[in-house]
């Protein structure tokens, strides 16, 4: 698995983290979560670091962002992320917007990343 910060320590960030480290229990992973002490359980329990987002963005190891925060807050977290050079897998829905997901696809154009959306089995394949 390549090396992963999931930003979200909520419901759905708690299920990511727990499918990657059924794929994988020793590759490098990272929770994000604005309340610091809701990341920290999650990077316990899973054997994870717990960090904020811009160490994530200036972490030249991580290679995936995993976005699993609430749709309102996608396009800021996804563009930040496309633009530090992260490919990124946001949980959907993606957008509220067209326009976010415009700007979200010519992010990811403009750096020539990946940016992956929806069923969770396009989570498995994207980082195995």
């Amino acid at each position: 698995m390549r090396p992963t910060a999931i930003v979200g320590a909520g419901m759905m960030g708690n299920v990511h983290a727990r499918s990657y480290r059924t794929i994988d229990e020793t590759s490098p992973l990272s929770i994000v979560d604005p309340v610091g002490s809701r990341a920290k359980v999650i990077s316990d329990k899973y054997r994870a670091i717990a960090a904020s987002f811009d160490e994530t963005l200036a972490d030249d190891e991580i290679e995936i962002v995993d976005i699993c925060t609430p749709t309102f807050t996608h396009r800021d977290l996804v563009v930040r992320a496309l633009e530090a050079g992260k490919h990124v897998f946001c949980e959907k829905p993606v957008a509220l917007k067209i326009e976010d997901a415009v700007a979200m696809d010519k992010a990811a154009k403009k750096k020539r990343q990946s940016i992956y959306g929806g069923p969770r089995r396009t989570l498995l394949s994207a980082v195995c």
